[in-house]
């Protein structure tokens, strides 16, 4: 067979690897932990959490940006720098004005950014290479000057291997650790950090507010004793954090406090669940145009009877004494933002009448709360729920302006809670999509 009919092997990865606990959610990497249930982890993070990356401060402005039939997501500054080669008086030499330059213009960015990316990942399949006594084999030009240093490193400085690129689980977080070793003896949490040839070596507070994160984790994924399988385990012991700064021409180690560093992660984290709080804040925040809620209930009355009060007829609960324990684990992992939404829809329900609190163990109100308890997570609002609910039912009233959203789910029975939840668990994994027409929102067809 010739070389012009052979087709490149498949990439197999083992089963603890990074991708196989990393999902794309709101644009941002988030990590989910898939493997079955276990003695170690009672309550562990099946639900996607946000990466460290998703977590840090100062994220850029970005803006996208149309070239012929291509678009671009590219940094505000970027963005800006384009618009000005775009409408300057000599925007004819740039050959802006037919698109060639800019697409090119625009292009580059993401070509930068994708040479970093391939540098760093090749920087480290090296270093795990190095760390298990394997061969390095790099294939990246911009990595090659990086790699004997990295090495020599290694070789002269590393006395053990506990773990390597090990997915991490912390309390509404998630993440890849780069190692944990110990150099000349002492334990340590190692952070590989490439610096182009035109950058000096150093260390970034976010670097040192990452070593926090991945050390205070709750658990982490290593491979099985026989390296078949991922299994649950407890971190790996580290003394202090170190981060190894590469670049062409050698390495130098940076050295940090790891009490402090978690502290400095503390810090970080709740500051991002504050902004993330202040931003479902200001989505709760909006409401329909109030004279168009008026005009719609006036063409409503003319046209049908006035709206009955709500009912307060118990919906069938289905199985009774049916186990939620971990329904209620569940719901204390709840970040305070996502527990507060799901209590204030079962008060809803129960200011009508038709709770679904878990005090009373039955199939309805388990069904009824997993559904919430997911959409909350995925930040899903109350339009979510009514239309939801509406789609299960059939019942126009579930849009009706004197329905909130606890009575609609509240007033489902068992069969169609468990429709309501199983719909829900679509629209938490981004794939459900609404529409609005005279009463409200509803799920599209």
């Amino acid at each position: 067979m010739t070389d012009a009919f052979m087709l490149d092997a498949p990439k197999v990865t083992p089963p603890w690897a990074a991708e196989h606990f990393q999902v794309q959610r709101f644009g941002s990497r988030y990590y989910a932990d898939t493997l079955p249930p276990c003695d170690l982890i009672a309550d562990p993070h099946s639900e996607p959490v946000p990466g460290f990356s998703s977590l840090k401060p100062s994220k850029p402005f970005r803006k996208s940006v149309t070239v012929g039939d291509r678009k671009y997501t590219v940094p505000l500054d970027w963005y800006r720098a384009g618009e000005w080669f775009r409408t300057t008086d000599k925007a004819d030499a740039f050959d802006f004005a037919e698109g060639l330059a800019a697409d090119k213009f625009y292009q580059a960015c993401h070509t930068q950014r994708d040479r970093d990316f391939a540098r760093g990942h090749a920087i480290h399949s090296a270093a795990e290479a190095a760390l298990v006594g394997q061969g390095v084999l790099n294939v990246n030009p911009d990595a090659a000057p990086y790699i004997p240093h990295l090495v020599k490193w290694i070789e002269d400085n590393v006395t053990d291997v506990h773990a390597i690129e090990a997915v991490v689980f912390g309390d509404g977080y998630g993440g890849t650790g780069d190692a944990w070793v110990n150099v000349r003896g002492v334990s340590v949490y190692l952070d590989w950090k490439s610096r182009g040839a035109d950058s000096a070596h150093g260390i970034y507070e976010e670097e040192i507010a990452q070593g926090g994160a991945y050390t205070s984790a709750r658990y982490c994924i290593l491979p099985s004793d026989d390296r078949e399988r991922a299994v649950r385990a407890p971190l790996p012991a580290a003394s202090y954090g170190l981060v190894l700064s590469l670049r062409p021409d050698g390495v130098e180690e940076f050295w940090y406090d790891l009490a402090l560093a978690r502290e400095s992660f503390n810090y970080m984290h709740r500051a991002y669940q504050r902004i993330s709080d202040s931003g479902k804040r200001a989505r709760a925040a909006k409401v329909k145009d109030p004279t168009g809620i008026q005009e719609t209930a006036k063409r409503r009355k003319k046209a049908a009877p006035a709206e009955p009060p709500p009912t307060r007829t118990a919906p069938d609960e289905g199985r009774t004494g049916v186990n939620v324990d971990s329904l209620r684990d569940k719901y204390k992992a709840l970040d305070p933002a996502a527990r507060s939404w799901v209590e204030a829809k079962e008060a809803e329900a129960r200011t009508a009448g038709v709770t679904f609190h878990l005090s009373t163990p039955t199939e309805r109100r388990a069904w009824i709360m997993s559904a919430l308890m997911s959409l909350a997570v995925a930040e899903l609002d109350d339009d979510t729920v009514k239309a939801i609910a509406r789609h299960v039912t059939g019942d126009d009233a579930c849009e009706w302006a004197t329905v909130t959203a606890g009575h609609a789910v509240g007033s489902l029975d068992a069969v169609q809670a468990k429709a309501f939840r199983d719909l829900a668990l679509v629209f938490a994994s981004g794939m459900g999509v609404l529409e609005f027409d005279d009463l409200g929102a509803k799920v599209a067809a």
